[in-house]
């Protein structure tokens, strides 16, 4: 299969691999080729630099899982997703073997199932170790890691594009407001790739708060940064802030919290659930809403990120604060 490949010395082929693992580029579905010479390490997409040569590929570790599966009467092949030392299983059946199979056949430490629906605000997950020990893991979007307990913290795999567009935003010296912060979900990439004059970040989940200053270690961001763990509505000082983030389906029970904390110009990001009905227009109640707490603002940005059940949508709107009427 002919790809885009980095070509390297020979000397340099151990750097250069964790040098691309650690920004996610590398393709692992097939064999790293080396020679006398040179090392050629396969990629993702075309990176600056990049070459084309011919690799051969991995064995399949799904149809190896398949074919263990079967061999033990095992017919379904249960949904998963993949952080990087850990799967989680969507599967009713729980089945040890199945777990060492998805372990070993994917190289990872730990296996577990869900056991349920994420749990009330502080959006624990429901999981059940199968295999391994458990603890910490990470998960790397566009050179951005992500450490958490998959058994403590949530991690919706379905946000990645969202995520990945925060470090788009051109905020450089502006003062930023994250009123659900999680991890840093959304604020991580933004404070990675920006100079941010001030970031104020707020979660009520105290676990979330742990993992976000290890977030902020491991990234290495550099940014004026203050931390409160708590209710947003109370938490945090109001200063009037350039960007306001509300990464959470009841932001819109919070909107009076973050106009307060708003001035002309501000602009306010949204996440929210809307039924189906109501997909193309729910953004006019959120202005309505503004409007009878005494603020004027406009919609700049309507987008449905995922569906997330028969009827409901997952949104996010960006509004622009005009001025008080």
């Amino acid at each position: 299969m002919r790809k885009y490949c980095i070509k390297v010395k020979r000397s340099c082929g151990d750097n250069m691999i964790k040098k691309l693992n650690s920004k996610n580029l590398v393709d692992n579905n097939y064999i790293i080729h080396h020679n006398k010479k040179y090392v050629y390490i396969p990629l993702k997409n075309y990176t600056d630099g990049s070459v084309i040569f011919n690799f051969k590929r991995k064995n399949n570790p799904v149809e190896n899982i398949k074919k263990r599966l079967n061999k033990h009467k095992i017919f379904d092949m249960p949904k998963y997703i993949r952080y990087e030392n850990s799967i989680i299983l969507k599967s009713e059946l729980k089945n040890k073997y199945m777990a060492k199979v998805f372990s070993e056949e994917f190289n990872v430490k730990n296996v577990y199932i869900e056991n349920g629906k994420i749990i009330g605000d502080m959006r624990i997950p429901s999981l059940e170790l199968l295999y391994g020990n458990g603890g910490d893991d990470i998960i790397i979007e566009d050179n951005v890691k992500y450490m958490l307990n998959p058994k403590k913290i949530m991690f919706s795999q379905g946000n990645i594009n969202i995520r990945s567009n925060m470090k788009k935003e051109n905020l450089n010296n502006k003062i930023v407001m994250d009123m659900f912060c999680g991890i840093g979900y959304f604020s991580l990439p933004l404070m990675k790739y920006n100079k941010l004059k001030t970031i104020f970040l707020c979660d009520i989940n105290v676990n979330s708060i742990y993992y976000l200053k290890k977030n902020i270690e491991l990234n290495k961001i550099e940014n004026n940064i203050e931390i409160y763990n708590g209710d947003s509505r109370m938490e945090l000082p109001y200063i009037k802030a350039d960007y306001i983030i509300m990464g959470n389906f009841k932001s819109v029970n919070y909107l009076a919290a973050a106009l307060v904390r708003s001035k002309k110009g501000t602009i306010i990001s949204m996440h929210y659930l809307t039924a189906t009905e109501n997909i193309n227009n729910y953004y006019e109640k959120i202005i309505n809403n503004a409007r009878k707490l005494g603020y004027i603002i406009n919609s700049i940005e309507n987008l449905k990120v995922k569906s997330v059940g028969p009827n409901y949508w997952h949104i996010k709107s960006k509004f622009i604060v005009l001025n008080l009427e």
